[in-house]
């Protein structure tokens, strides 16, 4: 299951109360129970915080690395003045979404300004709660799900396959370089993520194989003996068909 983050900064915790014109009626507290309510809805963990201490917040992003597939970053008027929680962003290297209640290109000019913009996949401005449920949208855009036997499970889980192979079809047009693939174990259930390195398009399995190695895809047989296990999986006329897409992943 995605695992995201979801960070407020100062003042955030004020909504419903502070400058309702600008930030709207409905308070923190229904904020979190509607973010919670609708990675529920699409099979998503999350996580929220808010802080009004600048400390606080680099610190909570520290300690999100490694254990976050993305984070969601509304950091208040800290957008508009923090260095450092932008250099902590960058450090733990996790995907970044960045959120604000309102239309911030409709305001002060000061508030036209944002570190956090600089490391931040997507800006998201002026939809109220709905920018946090579409900040969840982007991240399972770009998140893909595929289901593995044991062995081969085990091997990227161990760190013995780096490219797994699938057919060039309509759905794996969709992967690109850096997004999320979700394997999960279909005998155990049990699941762990990877990130998109690579994509190598080639029409044979043997081609692949020739170029990558047979390692690198999980078998220490012959080229032979490789073609046909994939053929366990799909036939010659899909292969033909489609095409072959090796992708190169690296496990989070």
């Amino acid at each position: 299951m995605m695992k995201l983050l979801v960070i407020n900064g100062v003042n955030i915790g004020m909504i419903g109360k502070r400058e309702p014109e600008v930030y709207g009626t409905k308070s923190y507290k229904e904020l979190c129970s509607e973010i919670k309510a609708y990675a529920r809805k699409n099979s998503v963990t999350v996580r929220i915080f808010q802080s009004d201490s600048e400390y606080k917040t680099i610190k909570k992003i520290h300690n999100a690395y490694t254990h976050f597939d993305g984070i969601i970053i509304n950091a208040g008027a800290y957008t508009h003045t923090s260095v450092a929680i932008m250099d902590a962003l960058k450090a733990v290297n996790i995907d970044v979404v960045e959120v604000h209640l309102s239309d911030i290109t409709k305001r002060e000019d000061f508030r036209k300004t944002s570190y956090i913009s600089l490391v931040a996949r997507k800006i998201i401005y002026g939809c109220g709660f709905e920018g946090y449920f579409r900040a969840i949208d982007y991240f399972l855009s770009k998140t893909h799900r595929m289901r593995l036997q044991n062995e081969p499970f085990n091997q990227i889980k161990n760190g013995k396959k780096s490219i797994e192979i699938r057919l060039f079809d309509e759905k794996r047009r969709l992967i690109n370089v850096g997004d999320k693939i979700i394997f999960t174990n279909r005998e155990t259930h049990k699941s762990l993520t990877v990130t998109v390195e690579s994509l190598i398009r080639t029409k044979t399995f043997k081609e692949l194989f020739e170029k990558v190695g047979l390692q690198k895809c999980g078998f220490t047989c012959t080229l032979n003996e490789a073609i046909q296990s994939m053929r366990n999986y799909y036939s010659e006329e899909e292969e033909n068909a489609d095409g072959v897409l090796g992708i190169g992943i690296k496990k989070d």
